[in-house]
């Protein structure tokens, strides 16, 4: 059996059951209804790896490698594919909007529907579920609405009309991040000294995120349990629009996400603080020391990893409901 071969039976394929997605082997019929990996699935350049399809409609296509071997370079292959795969939608240059490569260890994304998309590193692939949201978001609608209802225009940004009203330098922290979320850029760190208002900068960015369709839901963590009060208190009494309140417009979770609402609005939670610490220090610690430099603060280790004690099994944002 071929090295690639071996790894797509003994590893890709466990991790694609594990998330939500059916095997379907080569040349085998595919179901209008389900979740399906469909292996060797024909384009016109030849047979991409993995076709994923959901209800009948190709969603993605997955380059699969050898174990060990470096994944990031064959995503140009991936998108060879997606521009000859056969599909029912056209999005510009490509056929499909998801494109993934993977040696069964490391895993890379990119969503073609963007302009200047980039791509990046996932701990699995996405769900059928998960892939069906980032098919729902209208990222250019939403940068759409940024542009057109700047904050400096808004009732936020009016000091006669609301106590929540921001300061310049506030302003200009929320715009640097939408700024930046435009660029589809991903990783972003805010840094803000004691009592320059970090909790009303935040809650105004809560706000523009979820009223441009940016973000569907938000997870908003906090470091222990009695903080939670207080967080639930700010967004209560944040009056993003006159006469409306935030807690009014948006509804939200502390702690505990009733079932059926997983997928709305925002919630506010210290459980899976320990899981996505572990996570932001093993994919963001590099980034995060270059932004600290020269402050004095103290570098992250990824060796602080090991002291964590948690499988990598618990961190999986891409998986079903994330």
């Amino acid at each position: 059996m071929k090295p690639e071969r071996k790894t797509r039976n003994e590893r890709i394929n466990k991790i694609l059951v594990d998330v939500g997605w059916t095997i379907i082997k080569s040349g085998k019929s595919i179901p209008s209804k389900g979740n399906f990996a469909v292996e060797e699935y024909p384009t016109k350049s030849g047979p991409a790896d993995y076709a994923l399809i959901i209800n009948n409609n190709i969603m993605g296509v997955i380059e699969a490698k050898k174990e060990n071997e470096p994944v990031y370079e064959f995503l140009t292959q991936a998108k060879r594919y997606a521009r000859d795969i056969e599909s029912k939608n056209k999005l510009g240059d490509y056929n499909i909007p998801f494109i993934y490569s993977t040696n069964g260890s490391e895993t890379y994304f990119e969503d073609l529907r963007k302009q200047n998309s980039r791509s990046r590193k996932l701990s699995s692939f996405h769900s059928p579920n998960a892939l069906l949201e980032y098919l729902s978001q209208e990222i250019s609608g939403s940068s759409i609405w940024l542009v057109d209802n700047l904050l400096e225009d808004s009732y936020i940004y009016n000091k006669e009309l609301n106590p929540y009203s921001l300061c310049y330098y506030q302003r200009e922290a929320v715009e640097a991040i939408e700024n930046t979320l435009k660029k589809n850029k991903q990783k972003m760190f805010v840094g803000m000294a004691t009592g320059t208002g970090k909790t009303v900068t935040i809650l105004v960015l809560l706000y523009r995120m979820l009223k441009s369709k940016r973000f569907k839901r938000i997870l908003f963590l906090v470091d222990r349990v009695e903080l939670t009060n207080p967080a639930l208190a700010a967004l209560s009494s944040f009056e993003p629009e006159l006469g409306q309140k935030f807690d009014k417009i948006y509804e939200i979770f502390a702690n505990r996400i009733p079932q059926g609402k997983e997928w709305e609005s925002l919630s506010i939670s210290t459980k899976k603080l320990p899981e996505l610490l572990y996570y932001f220090i093993n994919n963001y610690y590099e980034f995060f020391n270059k932004q600290i430099q020269g402050t004095g603060i103290p570098h992250l280790k990824k060796e602080y990893i090991s002291n964590l004690e948690i499988p990598p099994s618990l961190l999986n944002p891409s998986s079903s409901q994330s």
